[in-house]
């Protein structure tokens, strides 16, 4: 399986079509899964007979929910990767045939060539700005998901539920509640 941690930007390794289709299949595979072991818990739930009880199978929840959310996201890196390499492929095509044209003496060129190297520039500009695109939504995901992470893990902390790096979660939210009373101590003064 590709290794997700290295490839937050496009990575310059190269994936085979084969490859990403059968990560793709193994996420599919284990979403499946996930979505079942979840419906078992929440029925479980629904049946605790003790706080504690329930406490706990809340825990195993969001810990489920959290395995769901890094399986969607290895998902759409997958996607991102893909798509890249197709436009890099794209770019590289374009480039030759640009190279070809552009070896050729203005003077020398046919009408035809003039309009299709126009074209090819158009063509390369567009799948630039592809890929460009692409960089930017993964950067606006890398974002999206600190953020998503460290709401969850506010919402844990607060409810009392014993999550794995409760220290970090504790820092967080005292920074966020000193930050808070900075702003309200300085709209007194506004």
């Amino acid at each position: 399986m590709i290794n997700f941690m290295n490839t937050l930007k496009i990575s310059p390794k190269r994936y085979s079509p084969f490859e990403i289709r059968n990560d793709l299949i193994d996420i599919d595979k284990k979403l499946t899964e996930l979505e079942l072991r979840g419906r078992n818990l929440e029925d479980t739930i629904r049946n605790a007979t003790t706080s504690e009880v329930e406490d706990e199978l809340m825990t195993e929840w969001f810990k489920l929910i959290n395995e769901k959310n890094e399986l969607v996201r290895q998902e759409a890196d997958l996607i991102y990767i893909n798509r890249e390499q197709e436009l890099e492929d794209e770019q590289d095509s374009i480039d030759s045939r640009l190279r070809y044209l552009m070896s050729i003496l203005d003077e020398d060129k046919t009408v035809d060539e003039r309009e299709e190297e126009e074209d090819l520039i158009n063509k390369k500009l567009d799948v630039i700005n592809k890929r460009s695109s692409i960089v930017d939504s993964i950067d606006e995901d890398r974002i999206r998901y600190e953020e998503e992470d460290r709401d969850i893990a506010k919402v844990l902390y607060s409810k009392g539920y014993d999550i794995s790096g409760e220290e970090q979660i504790k820092k967080v939210v005292e920074e966020e509640s000193l930050s808070g009373k900075k702003k309200k101590k300085n709209k007194k003064y506004i």
